[in-house]
C-alpha cells in the first residue's frame, strides 16, 4: 500500500485554540445583539422619538473628536512611543463619553437610540478608513491578477506598502480593537448621557447637588434590614464581589503569566535585530557603528542564526544554533546570568557573579575542538555530561543555496544555560562566531546584529530611529515583538476572552441590582408619589435610586477588590509548578498592576450604574396622583 503525500497548503483546517473559538462566538452574540439593538432604532425612528438632529450633530462631534486625537497622536507617535496605540483608543473613548453627554443635554432625555446610531454611523466611517486604502486599488487589482496567472511575486506585494491604515497605526488587531472601541464607546455613551441627564433632568435645569435626595436614599437603604428586596440586594452585592474578585484574581495571573514570558524572552533574545535584504552581510561592523551614534542604543554585537542537525551517538534532533561573540553577546542579552555553573539533580545552579569569563572559555576551550553551549532541557533530554562531543551538521538547503556538500563538524558541550523557557532551553545552543560561520560557510558574512535598547517597551520608535541611521534598505529590523508576535498575539487574544467571560459575571449581578430597585419602586409607590406632589423633580427622583443602587455596586466592587487582591497574592506565595512543556514556563507568576486594578473597579461601576437607569427612570415617570390612589 502507497502513501499519498498531501501538500500541507491544501489541507482543511480542523482545529482552533480555544481563544479563537471563544472570540468567534463572542462575535456572533455580538453582531446578533447588534441586529436586536437596530430594530429597536427603527421602531424608536417610526414612532417619532427619535430626534435627528442631534443624531447627526453627534454623529459630526464623533467623528471630529475621535479624528482629531486620532491624528494629533499618530501623526507624532514617537511622542508617545509604544503607547500610541494605547492613548488612541483611551482618547477615542473619552470623546466617546462625552459626545454622549452631549446628546443627553441637547436631547433632555438618555439620548439612547441617537447615541447608538451615531456610534453606528461613526463606527462605519472608522472602519471604512481603517480596513480599505483607495489608493491600493491599482497594486491590489495586480495582485489579484498575478495570483490568478500563478505568479509568485505577488506574494510580496505587502512589502511594497499595501497593508490598510488600521494594520500600519494599529498592527494586525485593529480589526478586533475597531469593534472593542464600537461596543465599549456606546456603553459609555450612555454612561455618560445618564450622568449629564441625573444633573440636568428632562426639564434642563442643572443640579449638581444631592441633599436630601441622598438623605432619603441612605435611610431608605438602612430601612431594608429583612424581607425580598434586603434578600435580593445581598445577592446582588455578593455577585458584584465575586465577579470583581475573579476578575482581578485571573488578569493578575494572566499579566503575571504574560510579564513572566515577556521577561524571559528579552533574558535570551536582543531588543532589537539588524538584518540584510539577501546573504551577505559582510559590513556589519560599520552598520553596527552607525547604530551605536543612534543614543537610545546601548550595546551592539553581531550573530549567526540558523538550524542544524545535533547528533550525539545513535541519537539526533535538529536544533537552533546561535554564533556569538563571547565578550559581547551579554552587553545584549542576558546569557551570562543565565549559565549554569554546574548542574545537579537536573537543576541548574548559576554562577555567583553575572561575567564574560566563563561564557568565553566556554565558547573557545583550550583544545582544537570548538565549545558548545545547550539548554538545560537539551542537556537532559540528551543525557549529556560536560566534555562529551557531538555532531552539528549544515541543513541541505543551506549547503545546495551556496553550491556545498552538507558541512559537518564536531563541537564539545562546555556548559549549560538555562533561560527558563522551554522552548530556548529545549533546541536553543550557542557557538562561537567563528565556529559558526565556519559550519554556514557564511566567510565573513553573519545573519544580523543585536542591539540593546534604552527601553524595550519604546522598540517600535527606537528602532525607525536606527533604521533612519543605518540607511533602510537593504536593511531591516526585527525587534522582540515581531520575533515573537505569535506568543503575544495568544496571550491577548485568551486575557481578553477571559475578561470578556468574567465580566458577565458583573453584568448577571448588575440585574439583581435592577431587581433590586425594581422590587423597591414598587414597594415605595406611595412615598414617591407623596414626593412629587410636594414638587420634587423627575432628576432629583432618580438620584435616589440611582444612589441606592450605586452604594450597592461600590459595596460590592469594595469587597471583590480585596477579595481579588488576597487571592492573587496567595497564589503568588504558593509558587505553583506547571507543565514547561505545556506552558513554555515552568511556574506560576502572579503580578497585580494597579492599571487592572483600576480598570476593572471603573467597569464595575459602569455597569452597576447602567443597571440603575431603567428603574430609576421608571420611578421618576410614576404619577403622583395614581401612585397615591393605587397604593
Amino acid at each position: 500500500m502507497t502513501s499519498i503525500d498531501v501538500p500541507a497548503a491544501r489541507l482543511p483546517k480542523t482545529s482552533q485554540t480555544l481563544g479563537a473559538w471563544g472570540l468567534a462566538q463572542l462575535g456572533k452574540a455580538i453582531f446578533g445583539l447588534a441586529w436586536v439593538l437596530l430594530l429597536g432604532l427603527l421602531d424608536d425612528i417610526f414612532k417619532g422619538r427619535f430626534r435627528g438632529w442631534v443624531f447627526l450633530l453627534g454623529t459630526v462631534l464623533m467623528t471630529a473628536g475621535v479624528t482629531a486625537t486620532t491624528m494629533a497622536i499618530q501623526v507624532d507617535p514617537f511622542r508617545f512611543g509604544d503607547d500610541a496605540t494605547v492613548i488612541t483608543w483611551a482618547a477615542a473613548l473619552g470623546v466617546s463619553t462625552i459626545v454622549g453627554g452631549v446628546i443627553a443635554r441637547l436631547s433632555r432625555r438618555l439620548g439612547y437610540w441617537e447615541s447608538y446610531a451615531a456610534m453606528l454611523l461613526t463606527s462605519g466611517l472608522a472602519a471604512l478608513h481603517l480596513f480599505f486604502d483607495v489608493r491600493t486599488i491599482p497594486a491590489r487589482l495586480q495582485m489579484i491578477w498575478s495570483k490568478l496567472m500563478g505568479d509568485e511575486i505577488s506574494m510580496r506585494l505587502d512589502m511594497l506598502g499595501l497593508m490598510s491604515p488600521g494594520q500600519r497605526m494599529f498592527g494586525d488587531l485593529f480589526g478586533a480593537l475597531w469593534l472593542t472601541w464600537a461596543i465599549i464607546g456606546f456603553v459609555l455613551m450612555v454612561f455618560g448621557g445618564s450622568l449629564v441627564f441625573l444633573i440636568y433632568g428632562d426639564d434642563g435645569v442643572r443640579d449638581f447637588k444631592m441633599g436630601y435626595e441622598r438623605f432619603i436614599g441612605l435611610r431608605q437603604l438602612a430601612s431594608q434590614r429583612r424581607g425580598l428586596v434586603s434578600a435580593t440586594a445581598l445577592v446582588a452585592v455578593t455577585g458584584v464581589a465575586v465577579g470583581v474578585a475573579a476578575l482581578v484574581a485571573v488578569t493578575a495571573v494572566m499579566s503575571g503569566y504574560q510579564s513572566d514570558i515577556q521577561d524571559r524572552i528579552l533574558s535570551t533574545n536582543s531588543h532589537l535585530n539588524i538584518q540584510k535584504y539577501g546573504v551577505d552581510f559582510s559590513e556589519h561592523e560599520r552598520v553596527a557603528e552607525t547604530a551605536r551614534e543612534v543614543p537610545e542604543v546601548l550595546a551592539t554585537s553581531p550573530f549567526v542564526f540558523n538550524e542544524a542537525s545535533f547528533s550525539f551517538g545513535d541519537r539526533g534532533l535538529g536544533v537552533l544554533l546561535k554564533g556569538v561573540v563571547p565578550e559581547s553577546a551579554g552587553e545584549v542579552t542576558e546569557i551570562y546570568r543565565n549559565l549554569c555553573e554546574r548542574v545537579e539533580a537536573g537543576r541548574c545552579i548559576p554562577f555567583a557573579s553575572e561575567e564574560a569569563g566563563p561564557f568565553i572559555k566556554m565558547l573557545r576551550p583550550e583544545g582544537s575542538v570548538p565549545g558548545i553551549v545547550v539548554g538545560l532541557e537539551l542537556f537532559k533530554r540528551q543525557g549529556l555530561a560536560i566534555g562529551d562531543q557531538i555532531t552539528l551538521t549544515m541543513p541541505v538547503s543551506l549547503a545546495t543555496l551556496r553550491n556545498a556538500a552538507p558541512k559537518r563538524m564536531q563541537f564539545v558541550v562546555t556548559g549549560v544555560f538555562r533561560s527558563g523557557m522551554h522552548e530556548f532551553d529545549s533546541r536553543l545552543t550557542y557557538l562561537e562566531l567563528g565556529a559558526a560561520q565556519s559550519l554556514l560557510g557564511l566567510g565573513n558574512s553573519i545573519s544580523g546584529i543585536e542591539v540593546r535598547l534604552t527601553d524595550p517597551q519604546r522598540v517600535e520608535a527606537i528602532a525607525t530611529k536606527v533604521l533612519r541611521a543605518v540607511g533602510r534598505y537593504p536593511y531591516r529590523t526585527l525587534d522582540w515583538r515581531e520575533l515573537n508576535q505569535g506568543i503575544f498575539r495568544a496571550l491577548f487574544l485568551q486575557k481578553a476572552v477571559f475578561y470578556s467571560i468574567l465580566v458577565m459575571i458583573i453584568i448577571v449581578a448588575a440585574f439583581n441590582i435592577a431587581s433590586t430597585l425594581f422590587m423597591t419602586v414598587i414597594e415605595k409607590s406611595r412615598e414617591i408619589g407623596v414626593l412629587k406632589s410636594m414638587g420634587a423633580r423627575n432628576g432629583s427622583i432618580m438620584k435616589i435610586f440611582v444612589l441606592e443602587g450605586w452604594i450597592v455596586g461600590l459595596i460590592g466592587t469594595g469587597i471583590g477588590l480585596l477579595l481579588g487582591i488576597g487571592v492573587a497574592i496567595g497564589l503568588s506565595q504558593l509558587k505553583l509548578q506547571i507543565a514547561a512543556d505545556v506552558y513554555m514556563v515552568d511556574s506560576l507568576t502572579v503580578r497585580i498592576r494597579p492599571l487592572e486594578i483600576v480598570l476593572t473597579a471603573v467597569a464595575a461601576f459602569v455597569i452597576s450604574h447602567l443597571a440603575t437607569i431603567y428603574p430609576a427612570m421608571r420611578a421618576a415617570n410614576q404619577n403622583p396622583v395614581d401612585a397615591m390612589r393605587y397604593d
